[in-house]
């Protein structure tokens, strides 16, 4: 064995094992609850937005009763960590046997919601019977990372189907708990409307993804190309490669990484003339777009793998020396590109029309989420095939769906910093 030549460099050595063990535990903010089981209940969460309380007070002036002035919301799924088994324990007194009351404590993850007294819960795996459990009092401690979490008493509130029936009458709003996102950058608990939607764009997002690289990544040249002109030859475009590299939206395919990089020598100007094309404006939400042309030149680089095939390659280029080498190409359909500068979306009327081209004119000019049924029937009914359009349409079309998840799904964030910020899940602030 080797031995430590001096007590410096042995306390140097203990001290960075210690801090590095430190590290490990403030990087998982939730190891306090690593020896607790989690327990799958549907919770009710006051809603005290929506919950008409005395004035004053703030209190509630006419408690279980038909005019219970209290709103909830349903969260289902939801975790709660540290219940333990249940002992009752019935002893005989003068009345009669009689049974301790059934209460215990449990634990509320950080950033998920905030526990209040009167909130209610079910345990899951006893729905065939409801059993609900009332919160009795809610404390609130900090972690080292400054998340706060919660730990709630609880005891039990009533096994009849009538404090259940009126818990529904009395819920306003339903959530869904996403235990896979705890930890993450992303929300815990999303609306049943908003989650609903993630999911069905999600599963639209993979299906674009698989359609999209099945038409126009060649495995030969291990990059993305079309043929243009009733294929005359095949176009690579180093400014639509570079907006998928940049926003990573080929990263993941059918679970496996796909690696898409230049196929061709870029110089130093590259970042200049990528600046010049629609693809950084929709990167910078702007609407005012810019270039929408670009001209096809000959691929001239002997270290490229688009110069040794059978077929004939042409690069687009935005460089003002090579606009008298060919026709220009246009980038986006000019209807689409007009309608994205004067914010004109299709009229949903003519289902005809390729309504999902809304969701693009709507992200970049910044309108709020509002997916209608007619721009999602329209986005599962597109006419794949392998053509100019779609090459650079559909690209840009996920990367706003990706931004709409992101804008469901996703915390906000301390722009200072750069690091996330618990919101509430109710209003989102």
């Amino acid at each position: 064995m080797g031995s430590f030549s001096n007590t410096t460099s042995y306390s140097d050595t203990i001290s960075n094992l210690t801090e590095s063990y430190q590290n490990r535990l403030a990087q998982n903010p939730y190891y306090k609850f690593t020896d607790k089981k989690p327990t799958k209940v549907t919770y009710w969460n006051t809603n005290s937005t929506m919950s008409t309380w005395d004035q004053g007070t703030q209190q509630n002036y006419d408690q279980l009763s038909e005019e219970d002035p209290t709103r909830y919301n349903r969260v289902n799924g939801f975790y709660l960590y540290g219940i333990s088994r249940m002992a009752v324990d019935v002893q005989v007194s003068e009345f009669g046997p009689e049974s301790s009351p059934i209460e215990g404590e449990a634990y509320v993850l950080p950033n998920t919601l905030i526990p209040i007294a009167n909130d209610y819960f079910m345990i899951d795996y006893l729905k065939d019977n409801p059993i609900l459990f009332r919160v009795t009092s809610a404390t609130i401690d900090t972690l080292e990372t400054g998340a706060n979490f919660y730990k709630i008493s609880y005891k039990l509130d009533q096994v009849k189907d009538e404090r259940y029936t009126w818990l529904l009458r009395h819920t306003v709003k339903t959530f869904n708990f996403y235990p896979a996102n705890v930890g993450t950058n992303y929300a815990c608990i999303l609306s049943d409307e908003d989650g609903k939607l993630v999911s069905s764009l999600s599963n639209l997002l993979d299906q674009m993804k698989e359609y999209y690289l099945n038409m126009f990544y060649r495995k030969n040249v291990q990059n993305l190309v079309y043929p243009y002109n009733h294929g005359e030859f095949l176009i690579y475009d180093p400014y639509l490669v570079e907006f998928c590299i940049r926003n990573n939206l080929f990263d993941s395919y059918n679970g496996e990484y796909l690696y898409l990089s230049q196929a061709t020598f870029r110089s130093s100007t590259f970042a200049l003339e990528y600046s010049k094309t629609i693809f950084k404006n929709f990167e910078d939400g702007n609407p005012e777009l810019v270039l929408n042309s670009a001209w096809p030149i000959p691929v001239c680089d002997n270290n490229s793998l688009l110069m040794y095939r059978l077929e004939d390659y042409f690069e687009m280029s935005v460089l003002a020396q090579n606009r008298d080498m060919n026709n220009p190409i246009n980038i986006l359909d000019m209807d689409l590109f007009d309608r994205i500068v004067n914010n004109k979306p299709y009229d949903e009327e003519d289902i005809t029309l390729p309504l999902y081209r809304n969701i693009i004119i709507d992200y970049i000019n910044g309108e709020d989420i509002n997916i209608t049924n007619a721009e999602l029937d329209s986005l599962e009914t597109i006419q794949y095939a392998r053509t100019k359009t779609l090459f650079y349409e559909l690209p840009i079309l996920m990367f706003c769906i990706q931004g709409y998840i992101d804008e469901l799904t996703t915390k906000s964030s301390d722009e200072s910093n750069g690091e996330v910020c618990p919101v509430c899940y109710m209003t989102g602030k």
